[in-house]
């Protein structure tokens, strides 16, 4: 007669455990202390096995038919479903131990720490850890196909990085590569996303990122020699404010609190409905920031613009000035534009400094939403900018110096 969950809860210990079966091979042991033990007793090869199911009540009746039933189903097959619970218990361990973050530090340790240069070491650490290891470091090697891979890289895509998102791939290309050998996964799954994720081109401005590269800029506006000191001042403070062109060469000195340390300005934008809003803009001034516009100050401080025209004070500096300024420095248009020092500060901040994000977009006046959904507020966290803008400008102040000590300049210096 089939078991039911009221017979089963009437069933009393004795002194000695004692089973009662339901159908099938599926038995419940009831032992002296009083718990409950589902059983499947099967013949296999000619001897008679047991397999336990686990204990009721949290095994209910019909979750325990259920196991049972699969079990036979192994045994008209000729699988022992004990020997196979233990494989899949087996298995089930050796994918929670070989998570992708566990096999990235295994070859990371055994091809790349102490086997190549401590920066690309540093970098490689850096872009694993800040954007692919939260998104696939937990999952099991082996079950991460090309969606997951796909999803990762989109989202670092999605950040406005440009070399990130194809070295990212590479890495976890090397990752997979080493763990195929080892019978954890079967293939690459950034083998077929080649053509999807690669480094965009087209609309950008143009702008220099690589950190070598950014040093050489550096040391070649630190020797610029212009007509008159404005521009050269000019070209050293959008390095170090990532501000647009347009506000660069309108600032007033009406806008500089010297107090505070800060540029204080509004800006009127017209949307794409013609609509006009004003954004008040505060950009922390690092110590270097504030020693050029002291020096600046002395030969345009009477005047309203920090960097008039050279035509006369009554007017901002020409727009196309940085721009020529870095052409007579060498530097072409697929090289580096005004707009580009932006770009160089958003990816450098981001992929070599590793700050926040929200302050990076903030640094750059871009609007940004906290996990509310709110504004971001420039002014609560405008110390924490103000930390940021300087170590900002010493960066810049190492690459100046890393660049200088290998006695080359890709520039042609005019006046």
């Amino acid at each position: 007669m089939p078991l039911t969950d009221t017979r089963i809860k009437a069933l009393k210990p004795k002194a000695k455990k004692y089973k009662m079966a339901d159908e099938r091979g599926l038995w419940i042991a009831v032992f002296p202390n009083g718990s409950k033990r589902w059983l499947f007793v099967f013949r296999l090869h000619g001897k008679q096995r047991e397999a336990g199911l686990g204990t009721y009540p949290a095994i209910s009746l019909k979750q325990a038919r259920s196991f049972r039933d699969e079990m036979r189903s192994q045994v008209a097959e000729g699988v022992d479903p004990v020997a196979a619970r233990k494989a899949s218990k087996v298995a089930q361990k050796a994918a929670l131990e070989n998570t992708f973050e566990a096999i990235f530090r295994e070859w990371y340790k055994r091809d790349i720490e102490g086997k190549m240069a401590p920066k690309t070491c540093q970098k490689i650490s850096n872009i694993m850890g800040s954007y692919v290891l939260p998104s696939l470091g937990k999952t099991p090697i082996a079950e991460i196909g090309v969606a997951e891979v796909h999803y990762c890289l989109r989202a670092i895509q999605d950040r406005g990085l440009k070399e990130t998102p194809s070295k990212a791939k590479s890495y976890i290309s090397k990752v997979f590569r080493y763990a195929a050998p080892m019978g954890l996964v079967d293939s690459d799954p950034t083998a077929l996303l080649r053509d999807v994720i690669k480094r965009e081109k087209g609309t950008h401005a143009a702008a220099i990122t690589d950190p070598k590269n950014v040093g050489r800029l550096m040391l070649a506006i630190d020797e610029y020699q212009g007509k008159s000191p404005t521009v050269p001042v000019a070209l050293k403070l959008s390095a170090l404010w990532l501000m647009r062109p347009g506000e660069i060469r309108k600032l007033e000195w009406s806008s500089v609190n010297w107090e505070k340390k800060r540029l204080e300005f509004t800006v009127t934008k017209t949307g794409k409905s013609k609509s006009q809003a004003q954004n008040e803009m505060l950009v922390p001034l690092a110590r270097q920031a504030l020693t050029l516009l002291k020096e600046i100050h002395c030969f345009t401080g009477h005047g309203r613009y920090v960097f008039p025209s050279a035509r006369g004070m009554g007017r901002p500096m020409s727009e196309n000035a940085v721009r020529v300024a870095l052409r007579t420095l060498g530097f072409s248009s697929n090289e580096m534009s005004a707009q580009g020092f932006r770009a160089m500060g958003r990816t450098l901040l981001d992929e070599e400094l590793r700050e926040p994000v929200e302050l990076i977009e903030a640094a750059l006046s871009h609007t940004v939403k906290d996990p509310l959904g709110r504004a971001y507020n420039r002014t609560t966290h405008i110390e924490a900018r103000s930390s940021m803008m300087q170590r900002w400008a010493d960066y810049l102040d190492l690459l100046r110096e890393d660049a200088s000590g290998g006695n080359f300049i890709e520039a042609k210096f005019g006046t």
